[in-house]
């Protein structure tokens, strides 16, 4: 499939990306959003890509959320990812979602799909070698794992495509003046975080309280707890069953693992650090011998059908001289990360029942554990006066927030030139869509508040306020548009007119629009 649409590229593979751009690109790139700002103004035609209305703030937000998802498992820190999700990473991977879905790519089959995984740097370690667990971990973390399976998919997909695309770029010259415009228009900009200091009284009558709590119940619950006891392998507990490695294994260890013995870039000589190589040999057999026995125990319970606490399971765990660890019963979204367990780990526990109540292997600092299940503690709602420090609480943030919401409608109606701002503290900022320098009101906004601005940013006029955006902490923020700078007479210079007529010849073997979509559609059949 993708050397078909390789082939026809390779011979048409400039018209047809003009076609694609006049088409998909131009139309949404630059017209994105229709929530007004503080002066109002007009709403925009709902504008839909691969099924996302990218006018709907909804769809625009769950999308930003899949495109950083998506580079978190290209290998990018989420702070990273989410400034290249919001920055323009996601209106890229919508387009080629979009292309894949009109040239009818098909999705990778199960086997393609698992050696694509393979490659995600999410789940490799320092050596580039693909970890099952890191990749369990993840998964398991996905409250709904078939979305992580079809984000995988689309990836695919994209990927696929971008190698198939590499080297094919060409806009038309109004569509090139355009993006040129959106890409070097500036703004400067002054900015009001406005903090929400209301005071709320400190008094609540008790009938307010129960009537509250009655009506919040379930935000109080108290959600299933796993009781789970943590089984250790410890490496020293299996040293007499280590052999004595012969120079020959202790030298093939060593040329297999080189990388972990060089010092400042360079290999010492293998006589000179036997002892070392030696002492790394037995820790990886010493946790394979731990490995194997903890995957021996758990093949005795399930082919001998062991019960929980019976006299023949206690038996077993003693014969196997393992520790046994008690964890104080947690929940899955809120379960304590100790020196030896993970928060991946611990949440394996919830995917155990009465049947299976023993997880997989994974590594310990000194060995191998495994995770047994005594029981679930159900969750339950408790008795007001267990929660009433709580739920007085929350009576009064969410009559503070009512407050401040109150104000901020209230300050939108006053806002209208800059000179009502003059006894407010403002801070100024320079913003521009070629540099992508938004990092600096991360400090002020949250990541929805700046997906917020960027949606918006296109309509912002001089002399104008525009939000209120979301920011740190209990806090919105507010920005006045001192100038929007937008070049002009781009056409006139020799850069445009240069691309212009370059573009000019590219143009002449577009046909139509009816011929491009036959020529894919014959190439693909």
């Amino acid at each position: 499939m993708l050397s078909a649409i390789q082939k026809f590229l390779e011979r048409n593979r400039r018209w047809l990306f003009v076609f694609l751009l006049i088409v998909i690109i131009v139309p949404f790139v630059f017209t994105i959003g229709n929530a007004p700002g503080l002066s109002g103004g007009h709403k925009t035609k709902s504008l839909k890509v691969f099924g996302y209305d990218l006018s709907d703030r909804k769809d625009l937000q769950e999308q930003a959320v899949r495109s950083m998802q998506s580079l978190i498992l290209q290998g990018e820190s989420d702070d990273r990812a989410w400034q290249a999700a919001t920055s323009g990473y996601l209106f890229y991977r919508l387009w080629l979602l979009s292309l894949a879905q009109n040239l009818r790519l098909p999705e990778p089959n199960d086997e393609q799909l698992q050696a694509f995984i393979r490659t995600r740097k999410r789940f490799l370690n320092e050596q580039g070698e693909f970890q099952p667990d890191l990749y369990n971990a993840f998964l398991k973390a996905w409250t709904m794992p078939f979305l992580l399976k079809s984000l995988m998919i689309e990836d695919y997909q994209c990927e696929q495509l971008q190698s198939a695309l590499e080297g094919v770029g060409s806009l038309l010259p109004g569509e090139a003046e355009q993006a040129y415009r959106t890409l070097k228009t500036t703004y400067d900009l002054d900015y009001w975080v406005v903090e929400n200091k209301e005071q709320v009284p400190e008094a609540v009558r008790d009938a307010d309280l129960q009537a509250y709590f009655q009506k919040h119940s379930e935000a109080f619950r108290v959600p299933q707890k796993a009781d789970v006891t943590l089984l250790v392998f410890n490496n020293h507990h299996y040293r007499s069953q280590l052999p004595t490695p012969s120079d020959a294994a202790l030298t093939t260890y060593f040329n297999q693992h080189s990388e972990a013995f060089k010092v400042n870039g360079a290999l010492p000589d293998f006589s000179s650090i036997k002892s070392k190589v030696k002492a790394a040999w037995e820790t990886e057999q010493l946790k394979q011998l731990a490995g194997a026995a903890a995957n021996q125990l758990a093949t005795q319970v399930y082919e001998q059908s062991l019960t929980l606490g019976s006299a023949e399971w206690k038996q077993l765990i003693q014969s196997y001289g393992v520790q046994c660890m008690a964890i104080p019963p947690y929940a899955q979204t809120d379960n304590p990360q100790s020196s030896q367990v993970s928060k991946e780990v611990l949440s394996r526990a919830f995917d155990l029942n009465q049947e299976h109540f023993l997880s997989d292997p994974f590594p310990l600092n000194e060995g191998v554990g495994l995770l047994v299940l005594n029981k679930f503690i159900p969750s339950y709602i408790p008795d007001l006066s267990s929660v009433r420090p709580s739920v007085l609480a929350a009576i009064k943030k969410d009559k503070k927030q009512e407050l401040f919401a109150q104000k901020i409608i209230q300050i939108k109606h006053l806002l209208t030139t800059k000179a009502q701002a003059n006894s407010m503290h403002l801070e100024s900022i320079v913003l521009s869509m070629e540099h992508m320098n938004f990092q600096s009101l991360s400090k002020v906004l949250t990541r929805d508040g700046l997906l917020e601005l960027l949606n918006d940013l296109g309509r912002f006029k001089n002399n104008q306020w525009f939000g209120a955006y979301t920011g740190i902490g209990d806090s919105v923020v507010f920005f006045f548009c001192k100038n929007k700078i937008v070049p002009q007479n781009f056409v006139k210079s020799a850069e445009f007119k240069a691309f212009s007529s370059r573009l000019l010849a590219e143009r002449k073997q577009v046909q139509s629009q009816a011929v491009a979509q036959e020529l894919i559609a014959a190439e693909i059949n």
